[in-house]
């Protein structure tokens, strides 16, 4: 933004994002360079067009926040895990890293996760990364979640096909692999000690048994037969793409045929399994006790990830509208909140998560350095800024006492101030 960028600069931006994963349509792939290229010209020429910051709200008042710098300027900080123990736990996508942090004293221990000799540099999308300076990641360190019957921490490798299971006491890894699924991307674990995920690029949600050491697959519909071809042959794609063709020679339409993107995922206090297709506008449900599957067509755009209430409502994070949605399942009714940091509508919700004991719903403002919470009982928003400048928030965890954790996990790091992400906990006022 502070220099103007040609058509051509904005055309490599552009075809870089989508060698990362970025799925814009192929009308837009050529539209996109002239636009931006004009727009930021403008705005550079003509800065008072630029938003004032927003007033600082009551709420900050005893408001603490602390920072704990982690990884280095070429880490990527995805999500992370308040766990029972007292401890942080946050994965490095890019270097195959987990990172444990006590925040009563600051102490810090990092653990490099194990791969396979048969795994590859990259992973299973190894030309994703080939013009990427520097980077360790053969599994993806993706998701974490704790399992409620011994502490151990189940992580999705995204660019392998299987779940890593780590023990914070021994400190052992556990490899769990499996046959079909592509991209083991977020997961959770219920009260039976199955460990639920989704598999982003073959439209599918996994469930691990830990007690019979099982898989079981479920295939969610596609939306079109194109879309079902495409799926059918998302794995030689795939290496087409490892061997260096041009992933926006690939045609892609306003429905984005061929990735529906099973995203998000949560486990409801009844047990239902909830989980969100970004790409395919919808929610579904999995009712654990028949194995039944039903999707539900979102009134927005987006939803990403979700999470569920103490009373089995869903909030969903609708990533591209500036707003989160709650959905209830006895009336099938959604009620859309707008964020109050979404100037002229624009804000980018990555994620949300639910204080189920104090009933508030905890929101990453990804496009204003900011996370915002929203009191369920009150609807009354609130928001606290954060310490740095592009504090991309992917995740949000909290301690027993309410205290809230997030990690800034801009891809690659050195967009952030300073050029390093933190580990952030947020103490709000009561």
């Amino acid at each position: 933004m502070r220099r103007p960028y040609s058509d051509k600069d904005w055309e490599v931006i552009i075809n870089r994002m989508i060698g990362y994963g970025s799925r814009p349509t192929s009308k837009a792939q050529k539209r996109m360079p002239a636009i931006l290229s004009k727009a930021y010209k403008e705005l550079i020429e003509n800065p008072k067009r630029v938003h004032p910051g927003r007033v600082w709200g009551s709420e900050l008042h005893k408001t603490t926040m602390k920072e704990w710098p982690i990884g280095d300027s070429f880490s990527q900080m995805h999500d992370l895990l308040f766990h029972s123990n007292g401890k942080v736990y946050v994965g490095d996508n890019l270097q195959d890293r987990i990172w444990e942090i006590d925040p009563v004293n600051g102490k810090t221990v990092v653990f490099k996760v194990p791969h396979a000799e048969r795994d590859s540099l990259g992973g299973l999308l190894s030309g994703r990364l080939k013009t990427f300076p520097k980077h360790e990641t053969f599994v993806g360190v993706h998701s974490l979640a704790e399992a409620p019957k011994d502490g151990h921490i189940f992580i999705t490798p995204s660019l392998q096909k299987r779940l890593i299971e780590f023990d914070p006491v021994s400190k052992k890894f556990t490899d769990h692999n499996f046959e079909n699924g592509l991209y083991p991307h977020t997961l959770r674990i219920d009260g039976e000690d199955r460990v639920w995920f989704t598999l982003a690029l073959s439209n599918q949600i996994g469930k691990f048994d830990r007690k019979t050491k099982t898989y079981k697959v479920y295939d969610l519909p596609s939306r079109s037969t194109k879309e079902t071809i495409s799926l059918f042959i998302s794995g030689f794609i795939l290496k087409l793409l490892n061997w260096g063709f041009p992933m926006h020679y690939l045609p892609v339409d306003e429905r984005v045929s061929g990735m529906p993107l099973p995203y998000g995922i949560d486990i409801a206090p009844n047990g239902l399994v909830w989980f969100a297709r970004l790409h395919a506008d919808s929610i579904g449900v999995i009712d654990p006790k028949n194995d039944s599957v039903k999707l539900i067509d979102t009134p927005f755009q987006g939803p990403r990830r979700l999470r569920i209430d103490s009373s089995n409502n869903v909030w969903i994070a609708a990533f591209p509208e500036g707003a989160i949605v709650k959905y209830t399942p006895e009336d099938g009714k959604f009620k859309t909140f707008p964020m109050p940091t979404a100037v002229d509508g624009v804000e980018t919700p990555y994620s949300l998560n639910v204080d189920r004991p104090r009933n508030m719903v905890w929101v990453t403002g990804t496009s204003s350095d900011n996370l915002l919470t929203l009191d369920i009982k009150s609807e009354k928003w609130k928001v606290y800024p954060l310490p740095r400048k592009v504090s991309f928030t992917r995740d949000i965890e909290f301690s027993p006492s309410g205290k809230a954790y997030t990690c800034n996990g801009a891809f690659p790091s050195w967009h952030i101030e300073d050029g390093r992400p933190t580990l952030i906990e947020v103490t709000p006022s009561r």
